[in-house]
């Protein structure tokens, strides 16, 4: 009889092995095994195929299994869309950062639902994402920095069963999110966002009187501060702070599969590079007469640019640490309102000094491409 011995955790890091086993417990030809693949990455459904032949184990013709790592197919499938998906007010599904597939083996299982997350997990760490929750996905510990003009969207992992409670400020503003990651917007007029997980009959009564004085049965009055935290919530308080000169702001995906964010400004350094040039040689009818013997069939210009910052936080570090492993980094274009790829340079790397409390950075990344007039 054939079966799955081994399947996926319903929400995976698409970046780590994702292995389906399939065993044959009885000697019987039944064929080439193969999994079918229906992938939904929010714009389009894509259908694969994987076929493998059976491999004896202990040599038992009769105990035979094949390994799908599906993660090969998988991950190929995020969607670089600067579009989400809007669920409700203020909640959206991003395909950069999760898509959707199902599995089925022919005349044995269908319709396995999972999650593929953009995300990496190391030798140790937990697969198992569907058990790390109402959280945000951010490396950066401690408060948002959010400035002015600039968008600061950031992403939290929900319960599949619509339990996840957001709020923002004093304002519950979403509930009942299927779908494991989302993102949501940090506003100029946002103080405070956070995952709630008091009751909601508590909510009302507690969170809503955070700084407001309340009278106890035996006349004495309390005032509660904070009330968020004791509930165990994600919370993040947001500083507005002013943009700096010369702004090179820069969200990249990290490895926990949601979107970071940091500010590099006062001094950058670009640089134009001619590269790869051609050349041709005419043939001189009258070298009397003739103005060259050498031109330019084409070239390119490299286009790169070197950022730093200062007084870099150990947070900011380890976060930026997950800049280096990033499979998209962006640049916000002010003048458009667009957020632009940028490719790290080859060998670029940082250094954090664990004694240190602030750290100076510097990175350099190639920028677009240069379009020549040749």
């Amino acid at each position: 009889m054939r079966a799955i011995t081994i399947q996926p955790y319903k929400v995976q890091p698409a970046f780590n092995n994702i292995i389906i086993r399939i065993s044959d417990t009885e000697n019987i030809d039944s064929g080439t095994p193969h999994v079918s693949l229906d992938v939904f990455n929010g714009a389009t459904l894509e259908k694969y195929t994987m076929r493998r032949n059976l491999r004896p184990k202990y040599n038992l013709p009769y105990n035979s299994f094949a390994d799908f790592d599906i993660s090969q197919r998988v991950k190929t499938f995020f969607y670089d869309s600067e579009y989400p998906l809007s669920l409700q007010n203020g909640i959206f599904y991003d395909s950069n950062l999760a898509i959707h597939y199902d599995f089925e083996l022919p005349h044995v299982f269908s319709g396995y639902e999972l999650w593929a997350v953009n995300a990496v997990r190391q030798i140790g760490e937990s697969l198992d994402l569907e058990s790390e929750t109402d959280k945000f996905l951010l490396i950066a510990q401690g408060d948002l920095k959010k400035y002015s003009g600039y968008p600061l969207r950031i992403a939290g992992a929900a319960k599949l069963n619509g339990q996840t409670k957001i709020g923002r400020n004093k304002t519950l503003f979403a509930t009942m999110i299927y779908v494991p990651i989302f993102t949501v917007d940090v506003l100029d007029t946002t103080d405070v966002i956070f995952f709630n997980k008091l009751p909601d009959e508590l909510y009302s009564d507690v969170i809503l009187n955070s700084g407001d004085k309340i009278l106890l049965n035996d006349g004495n009055t309390v005032t509660v501060y904070n009330a968020l935290k004791p509930s165990g919530d994600d919370l993040r308080y947001v500083k507005h702070v002013c943009t700096p000169d010369n702004p090179f702001y820069v969200r990249w995906i990290n490895t926990l599969g949601g979107y970071e964010y940091f500010m590099f400004s006062h001094r950058q350094f670009e640089k134009r590079k001619v590269q790869n040039t051609q050349l041709f040689y005419p043939t001189i009818e009258d070298s009397e007469t003739a103005k060259y013997n050498v031109n330019v069939a084409s070239l390119e210009i490299e286009n790169t640019i070197k950022v730093g910052a200062s007084e870099v936080t150990q947070s900011e570090m380890l976060s930026l640490f997950s800049l280096l492993q990033s499979p998209k980094i962006q640049l916000y274009n002010e003048k458009n309102k667009t957020w632009e790829k940028i490719i790290l340079e080859n060998g670029e790397d940082l250094q954090r000094d664990t004694r240190s409390p602030l750290q100076n950075v510097e990175l350099s990344f190639m920028m677009q491409k240069l379009y020549t007039q040749f």
